[in-house]
C-alpha cells in the first residue's frame, strides 16, 4: 500500500479453464484461467498483534522484551485484575483472537467491555501452574470458526466455559462498532504468581474491495 501496508488475503483454488494454444504461440506456453474463491475477503496485515496481561502488570515484570521474542507489533502489558483497559484496533474489519492463558490461575474472566461480550471459566475452574489453555476463536480458509477451548494437558475441555460465555460472538471490533478502534478489555483471576499471564494475539484485518 502507498502507506507500506503489506497486506494479505486468503484465497482457495477452486477451479480451472484451459485453452486449445494458438498456433502462434511457442511450444512450452499453454494459455490457462485459474479461479480462486475467497471466503473470507478481507485484507489482513500479516504481522500478528499481541495484547498482553499479567498479575503485576508491565513487560518488566515478566523480565520480557519484545525484541527477540518475534512479537515485533501491539505488544502491551496490563494488570490482570479485572479493571478495563482500553486497547485501539487500527483495523476497518472485527478481528477474532487466539486466547492463551498460563496458569496458575483460578477463575479466569476475559471481558470486552465495549460489545458487553464475556469468556468466563466455571465456578471452581483452576489452571495449574505450568500448564496452558487456548481459546481459539479464529476462522478457518472457508470462513468457518473454530470455536475450540484447549488444554494442554487435558485437550479439548468445551464444558469449562460458562453456559453464557459468548464463545461465538467475542472479538475486537473496529470504527464504528468501537469508536475509533477502541475496545475496553479486562482480565481478571486469582490464584496468580510471577508465571500466570494472558495473551490475546490477532490479525489486523481490513474491509476488501
Amino acid at each position: 500500500t502507498p502507506d507500506g501496508l503489506t497486506a494479505w488475503a486468503d484465497a482457495r483454488y477452486d477451479s480451472a479453464l484451459t485453452f486449445p494454444r494458438p498456433w502462434d504461440e511457442v511450444k512450452h506456453m499453454q494459455s490457462a484461467v485459474l479461479q480462486c474463491v475467497a471466503h473470507n475477503p478481507t485484507w489482513y496485515d500479516p504481522t500478528s498483534v499481541l495484547w498482553a496481561y499479567a498479575v503485576s502488570g508491565g513487560v518488566g515484570s515478566w523480565g520480557w522484551e519484545p525484541d527477540g521474542l518475534g512479537f515485533p507489533a501491539g505488544w502491551g502489558g496490563s494488570v490482570a485484575d479485572g479493571l478495563p483497559e482500553t486497547k485501539q484496533y487500527v483495523g476497518t474489519w472485527q478481528a477474532y483472537p487466539v486466547i492463551t492463558l498460563h496458569g496458575p490461575m483460578e477463575k479466569p474472566i476475559i471481558t470486552n467491555h465495549t460489545l458487553d461480550l464475556k469468556l468466563e471459566f466455571v465456578d471452581g475452574y483452576v489452571l495449574d501452574d505450568g500448564d496452558s489453555v487456548v481459546i481459539d476463536l479464529t476462522q478457518d480458509n472457508r470462513a468457518r470458526r473454530i470455536l475450540t477451548v484447549t488444554h494442554s494437558v487435558d485437550g479439548n475441555i468445551p464444558d469449562a466455559l460458562t453456559n453464557d460465555s459468548d464463545l461465538g460472538s467475542w472479538r475486537i471490533a473496529a470504527h464504528p462498532e468501537a469508536v475509533d478502534g477502541n475496545n475496553s478489555i479486562s482480565v481478571a483471576f486469582t490464584g496468580g504468581n510471577s508465571n500466570s499471564r494472558a495473551e490475546i494475539r490477532f490479525f489486523t484485518r481490513y474491509v476488501a474491495l
